[in-house]
């Protein structure tokens, strides 16, 4: 080993001038429609809302719904009403299915201990 890397010769000139191929097809392309960007900074992201500023934001926005089309403010909250009765029927539906299964299970142990 003479200890000249792993035995390919570079270019020096080469890799700088030609870019890469993306880069070459849209030579020219990369500030055309931004001014000058040289001093401006991103903005920093806002972080997420929590639960309770949402809800917030959520009825702000229904009472400017409702100040402009009092109609649809009533379709949204009977849908958003609908919706919550459907969970809960839902839910309730699960809960008698699991407590119906825990008793049959029960009494086929039951029936199994008694034979």
């Amino acid at each position: 080993m003479s200890g000249k890397g792993n035995g390919k010769v570079k270019k020096k000139g080469a890799a700088k001038t030609r870019g890469g191929l993306l880069s070459r097809f849209f030579k020219g392309r990369e500030k055309a429609g931004r001014a000058n960007n040289g001093g401006a900074k991103k903005k920093p992201r806002a972080r997420p809302l929590t639960p309770l500023e949402r809800s917030i934001q959520e009825i702000k926005n229904m009472a400017k719904v409702g100040e402009s089309d009092p109609e649809r403010l009533a379709m949204l909250l009977s849908r958003l009403l609908g919706k919550e009765k459907e969970k809960e029927r839902q839910a309730r539906e699960d809960f008698d299915r699991m407590i119906w299964d825990i008793v049959n299970k029960s009494e086929a142990r039951d029936d199994d201990a008694a034979d």
